[in-house]
């Protein structure tokens, strides 16, 4: 895992999009509107799968982890005229790379790594207003641990070992929930690292980005999709 480390730290979550959860000012925007055919108030739960590969990258050694396989849960406020924070709820999130040995994400030169992601529950908030159908956002709370298959172990979190932050957005066309892309910002950060790891990968103190999108389905009485409009 030092090798892994470096090249595949995690956490999102969750096809990385050009537009990122900035633009307008979150004080221009005076609430939020989601709805969900069948779905009433106050919320319902959703699930999510990933539209494509889920990677952490060590943005200081350019170390990679690619997850094929991610699935996560929770839950959607519905409703009219929203609090900017807390419009939903991430419970869980799993990380895997099924072809691979044991089901491990793929690390660099070989290695293999299991990812654990902590903390939950993770809060997504609305950070301006709907253009396009895209409502701009950031997910809070992440923390994640790594073992590597060179027995490398490392964690990852925001600022002082909080829970971190990782700029986004919601699609109304496609369904996505979508984490990093151009424009968008992490305070993701290595915390600790084990004499194991190859400092050539992963050391502490390293940024992390975060890019990945996930498919969200909402679960019964929901019978179609999620829809997130903020406004001014």
């Amino acid at each position: 895992m030092r090798k892994l480390t470096r090249n595949t730290i995690i956490g999102g979550a969750v096809a990385a999009a050009a537009i990122g959860f900035t633009s307008i000012p979150a004080s221009a925007v005076t609430g939020v509107d989601i709805s969900a055919p069948g779905a009433s108030s106050p919320s319902n739960a959703i699930t999510g799968v990933n539209a494509g590969n889920v990677t952490a990258k060590d943005n200081s050694t350019g170390a990679a982890i690619t997850c094929s396989k991610g699935t996560a849960s929770g839950t959607s406020k519905i409703g009219t005229n929203l609090p900017l924070a807390g419009v939903a709820t991430v419970s869980s999130l799993a990380l895997s790379s099924p072809a691979n040995p044991s089901g491990w994400c793929s690390g660099p030169v070989g290695i293999t790594v299991q990812v654990t992601a902590s903390n939950f529950p993770w809060t997504m908030n609305v950070t301006g207003v709907t253009a396009s159908g895209v409502t701009p956002g950031q997910l809070t709370g992440i923390k994640a641990s790594i073992v590597g298959s060179d027995n490398c172990h490392a964690t990852v979190a925001g600022p002082g070992g909080a829970g971190g932050t990782i700029s986004g957005n919601y699609n109304n066309s496609t369904h996505n929930l979508t984490t990093g892309g151009v424009g968008s910002t992490s305070n993701l950060t290595v915390q600790t690292v084990d004499a194991n790891c190859d400092p050539t990968l992963i050391n502490a103190g390293d940024s992390i980005s975060l890019n990945g999108a996930f498919t969200i389905t909402p679960s019964a009485p929901a019978t179609g999709p999620l829809t997130i409009n903020s406004h001014t």
